[in-house]
């Protein structure tokens, strides 16, 4: 099954196309370097159609502990993003949208291992949006920081660096 479409070489000399991702309930951006094998990058990309909802509501978890922080940094923000709405978790989904799959082979080239690396943006701050899946769990969220998603180990993180929440 071909689940990525519109492939082709983008401006940077890496490969470019569409995915579907259900959660979001439209295509984004899959990218990935010429070296990385087209078998990987579609089996990366079956993983986001087959992400469950317990690792999604992780990730709205993590959004929404972000966005706490953000408007304990800054009370005005909510007013200057229009952001008043926002009463639980479940409310911060209109205000973040993931655009781009990224895939990288790991370091020891396993195959078996996927991982999603998930970019894009939220209205609370200007830094671009990170959120990293490791196979059904979620490593990573907070601002872009990672190129490359197979960190050694996402524990060394500070709290203020990771808004995962368990």
């Amino acid at each position: 099954m071909e689940l990525i479409k519109n492939l082709k070489e983008n401006q940077f000399g890496s490969m470019e196309g569409e995915v579907y991702f259900p959660w979001e309930k439209k295509n984004i951006t899959i990218t990935f370097h010429k070296d990385v094998p087209i078998e990987y990058a579609e089996k990366t990309a079956q993983a986001l159609n087959d992400l469950d909802d317990s690792v999604m509501d992780k990730v709205v978890k993590g959004l929404y502990a972000y966005y706490q922080e953000a408007i304990e940094d800054n009370p005005d923000i909510i007013e200057d993003i229009d952001m008043d709405n926002v009463e639980d978790e479940n409310d911060i989904i209109e205000h973040m949208s993931l655009e781009t799959l990224t895939v990288t082979v790991p370091e020891d080239g396993d195959p078996d291992k996927v991982g999603l690396n998930l970019d894009g943006a939220c209205d609370w701050t200007e830094d671009w949006l990170q959120c990293i899946i490791i196979g059904s769990k979620v490593v990573y969220l907070g601002p872009f920081r990672f190129e490359d998603m197979w960190y050694p180990d996402y524990s060394e993180l500070d709290d203020d660096e990771n808004y995962i929440v368990d």
